[in-house]
């Protein structure tokens, strides 16, 4: 995997100081103009879908928007950070640049764990390479596993989305931000600020915090938005609110769910009934369902 170097950053390798500060305010003060096409845009067009499309035909009432923020919850264990990378593969095959700071697995390891997802199953040498040629230009790692600091953080994100042209930016996980569990304040500051750089820039900034365990230690139905742990605002402040749940009953007909807890600019929350494959780590519509190949990436064939 010599070209893993070509997609990750690192924080000895960049000059972060520049990218600590927010967009200046006058820089928001803009003439009515400025808004024209945007604004034509939405009368001629008022009932079309936008955003970015989930990888499984029936979600069709769920799309990732510019501008916005996803909070993404669920248990410990509830692979998450898994389903994240399948949905990532699915924005990149949309035309969307990803970049991905996975602070608790190293960059090989989420690579190599989304190379098995597009391919389907674990790849031979020649389909690596032909994934790292498909994710060219358009999946970044930031290079960092352990804790670092939320202004740090902040600071990346600013340079992926200037220097990289980023539009969606994955952080997994919030407790690997340097913010205590019960620093409500720091909490509600760090998810006001990616809100506002989500705001300023367009991009789509996801952030993953886990849920709070149910208090009779049972994990037999999903968590809800208001089981996550620490602040309220950290939902409250979201556009959008996801639960990933693995289904442990074997007599149900899913093993998974992506279920929209909050969704501020669209008409439903709807639930995702899903199934897991354990040989190539994708997440299907159905358990009927094929699980996609490297030509279905490229073709957006979803499931």
């Amino acid at each position: 995997m010599n070209d893993i170097a070509a997609l990750v950053f690192e924080e000895s390798d960049i000059d972060f100081d520049k990218y600590m500060d927010d967009i200046p305010e006058n820089a928001k003060v803009l003439p009515s103009c400025h808004f024209r096409d945007a604004v034509k845009k939405s009368f001629l067009n008022p009932e079309v879908e936008r955003g970015m499309r989930l990888p499984w035909r029936k979600a069709t009432e769920f799309r990732f928007r510019d501008y916005e923020y996803t909070l993404w919850t669920g248990y410990n264990g509830h692979k998450k950070s898994m389903m994240l990378g399948f949905v990532m593969l699915s924005m990149v095959a949309q035309g969307q640049k990803v970049c991905i700071a996975s602070l608790e697995m190293p960059a090989v390891s989420t690579l190599a764990r989304m190379a098995q997802q597009y391919t389907g199953w674990e790849p031979t040498m020649p389909q690596t390479d032909s994934y790292f040629d498909w994710l060219e230009g358009n999946l970044w790692l930031f290079n960092q596993t352990g804790s670092m600091e939320a202004d740090r953080m902040l600071a990346v994100i600013r340079y992926a989305i200037a220097e990289k042209g980023v539009d969606h930016f994955v952080i997994d996980s919030l407790m690997m931000c340097g913010i205590g569990e019960d620093d409500y304040n720091k909490q509600k500051s760090f998810s006001a600020d990616l809100a506002t750089i989500s705001k300023d820039t367009g991009c789509h900034i996801h952030l993953v915090a886990h849920s709070r365990k149910p208090a009779d230690g049972k994990e037999g139905i999903p968590s809800t938005k208001y089981g996550v742990a620490g602040s309220a605002n950290l939902t409250n402040i979201p556009d959008n609110v996801i639960v990933v749940f693995q289904e442990k009953d074997e007599s149900k007909d899913c093993d998974a769910m992506f279920i929209v807890e909050k969704q501020r600019n669209g008409k439903k929350e709807p639930r995702y009934y899903l199934n897991f494959d354990e040989g190539s780590l994708q997440f299907k519509g159905s358990k009927f369902n094929q699980k996609l190949e490297a030509a279905d990436w490229s073709e957006q064939r979803w499931q």
